[in-house]
């Protein structure tokens, strides 16, 4: 006698797989995702300094904020990447107090002034956004904020793809939310409730210092 599965023993035993599975690929899909994204944040993180070290090295000095005067950061710094579009000031993402291309940490539309100092694009589609305003009754800064998959690609969320980081007078970059930064204050730049324009800016920091930091995204 031939022994064998019944055609609804079969159904039956799909469903289950069907049902199992329906419930864990989409965990699946956020953890490779996320994975995605904090790889992309850390490779950027560690080319950024190589550049800034050549930059340095090229100069024959420490590289200072103080040293570039309004808008004159960006044409230096993008001399070292492969670029595919050179979007000027603002010709890729506008500048705007509330945006309908990129969102805070929170969700919220975030402010793209913070964006206005240079904009391009790299030949792995990439782009680099750079604050270096003209305010002289303040010490001069240097920001460089990184979409780490473009801006063509979500989620477009700061702390999610998008990262920010500081040149300090010291020449060091740092992640911006670490201490001395312009926006250390965790409450107000990197949480789940704040509703601050600029909330996320501040996630850096912790996205490379806090083992937990992927895993607990809002």
């Amino acid at each position: 006698m031939k022994r064998g599965f019944t055609l609804a023993e079969v159904l039956i035993t799909l469903g289950i797989i069907g049902v199992v599975a329906s419930l864990t690929l989409p965990a699946l899909i956020a953890n490779h995702k996320r994975k995605e994204w904090q790889t992309a944040m850390l490779k950027q993180y560690s080319l950024m300094q190589q550049v800034l070290l050549q930059m340095e090295a090229d100069s024959g000095s420490a590289l200072n904020p103080e040293d570039y005067p309004v808008r004159t950061f960006k044409p230096v710094f993008m001399q070292y990447f492969s670029v595919a579009k050179d979007c000027g000031m603002v010709g890729c993402i506008p500048a705007v107090a509330s945006s309908d291309i990129y969102s805070t940490y929170s969700g919220k539309p975030a402010n793209t002034k913070y964006f206005d100092d240079g904009q391009f694009i790299t030949s792995d589609g990439l782009m680099y956004m750079i604050e270096n305003p003209a305010n002289e009754s303040t010490p001069r800064r240097v920001w460089i904020l990184v979409d780490t998959n473009g801006h063509l690609k979500k989620p477009n969320k700061l702390g999610y793809d998008v990262f920010a980081f500081e040149l300090m007078p010291d020449g060091k970059l740092l992640p911006m939310g670490a201490e001395n930064t312009a926006f250390a204050d965790k409450s107000l730049y990197c949480s789940e409730t704040s509703a601050n324009e600029a909330n996320g800016l501040g996630c850096t920091y912790y996205a490379l210092t806090d083992k937990d930091y992927w895993k607990n995204l809002p």
